[in-house]
């Protein structure tokens, strides 16, 4: 069971599915609206190109790139399929896929990683829950010393699923923010017609950059994560103490590297936001957030231990 009580797999399946669902819509709306208004501005801004040139204000070269340029334009304002394909498929989808299958692939020498980000979330889910029995089995006695390490595993695992629900948010966080801002590229794209409003069109690419930065980096850091943690689960599962303090001593250790896995995902905004800072200003409440829900399971896991080792002292008479 993990911290959200459903299946990470569903969940992001769920999320991703109404984002495409947002974006065809608003790439629709805008290119049933933004047809005829750009049909008219095209005219307007041909028209004017053609007087500068024949009054010696435009040179031919200028004239022919400011052409080129509004085709290109035309192309991914006016056909929804065009926006789709060069644009935000593969920004949204396939180098994201693209780049944590890599990721992966080089940390886990070179094996092919067929699961997306969400279904390793319920891989690592489960995993913990298996280190977390194997643990508490070895906590079964009636002793003071065998509940204490009993409560220990408990609120290890707890605390593990808590940090790992975290980490999927933040992942999913960038993968918003990057559908939102794709939104919005056909309206900006028709500010690049004109001279004065160009700089929109750059100020939209900064928040872009940021945002792809971001949600790529997202990607690459979750698959790394993702690979290192399966690989540290499986030599726990194979290798856990037998004595009980010392397996749940390994388990605090897996939560330990959990803590530090989110301490990362969330720094990340402010490491790669460049060019924007939309993707740094989300740092400082996403850190603030994810600092409180670790201190807050290091604290609780520093109770645990405190609990164990008063319970593994003899009881003096």
């Amino acid at each position: 069971m993990n911290a959200v009580g459903i299946a990470y797999a569903t969940l992001a399946a769920d999320r991703l599915t109404n984002l495409k669902m947002l974006m065809d819509a608003m790439i629709n709306a805008e290119t049933a609206y933004v047809t005829p208004v750009l049909k008219a501005l095209f005219l307007i801004y041909l028209g004017r190109q053609l007087l500068m040139m024949n009054y010696g204000y435009l040179s031919g070269k200028t004239f022919v790139s400011t052409i080129l340029r509004s085709g290109i334009v035309i192309l991914l304002v006016t056909k929804a399929g065009a926006y789709v394909q060069y644009v935000r498929d593969p920004i949204f989808d396939r180098i994201p896929q693209a780049l944590a299958a890599m990721a992966s692939s080089a940390v886990g020498g070179g094996a092919t990683v067929t699961m997306n980000p969400a279904q390793q979330f319920d891989q690592a889910a489960l995993a913990i829950n298996a280190v977390t029995a194997q643990t508490l089995a070895l906590n079964t006695g009636w002793s003071v010393s065998a509940f204490g390490n009993y409560l220990a595993a408990s609120l290890s695992n707890g605390g593990a699923q808590t940090i790992l629900g975290c980490i999927c948010a933040v992942w999913l966080l960038g993968v918003t923010m990057l559908a939102i801002v794709l939104c919005f590229g056909k309206v900006i794209l028709l500010f690049e017609l004109f001279d004065r409003t160009r700089g929109w069109v750059g100020a939209w690419l900064g928040k872009l950059i940021g945002v792809l930065a971001f949600g790529f980096g997202a990607n690459i850091l979750l698959a790394l994560q993702m690979t290192e943690l399966m690989a540290l689960l499986n030599r726990v599962h194979l290798n856990l103490p037998s004595n009980g303090a010392e397996a749940v001593g390994v388990l605090m250790s897996v939560v330990s590297n959990i803590v530090l896995d989110l301490l990362t995902m969330v720094a990340l905004p402010a490491a790669v936001g460049f060019g924007s800072g939309i993707a740094a200003s989300v740092a400082a409440p996403a850190v603030g957030l994810a600092l409180r829900g670790g201190v807050g399971a290091a604290g609780t896991a520093g109770r645990a231990l405190a609990s164990t080792v008063r319970a593994s002292r003899p009881i003096r008479n």
